[in-house]
């Protein structure tokens, strides 16, 4: 199982973002705009893949990467292992995940948890 990390790779300030973010995660519109305007320190959303909750959280995945795509803003995705924590990992750079790596991971899980 794999914990993953998403935040915004450089400061961003856009409000169309902002409410999309707050669409997946529920969280107040002032916390996602103080965290984006942070950037990839600041996560905006972690989530463990393939438990129960896997297609929820596949879709949960795709919308926010869909988002930061309409609204040019390239994502930070970390993978964090087993035990791992975002303030663990010494190297954040090593635990850092292409948005197509995650894409694929996630296409490749389709029909697996339902």
């Amino acid at each position: 199982m794999s914990k993953i990390v998403i935040a915004a790779n450089q400061p961003a300030a856009k409000l169309g973002l902002v409410k999309a973010v707050r669409d997946v995660t529920g969280e107040p519109l002032s916390e996602i705009a103080m965290k984006l305007k942070i950037g990839k320190t600041a996560p905006i959303y972690m989530a463990e893949l393939f438990l129960n909750d896997h297609p929820r959280r596949d879709m949960e995945i795709r919308a926010l990467l869909n988002a930061f795509d309409a609204h040019g803003v390239e994502p930070y995705i970390l993978e964090l292992l087993r035990g791992e924590t975002r303030d663990v990992v010494k190297n954040p750079e090593s635990a850092r995940m292409d948005k197509d790596v995650l894409l694929n991971i996630l296409d490749e899980s389709i029909g697996s948890f339902e």
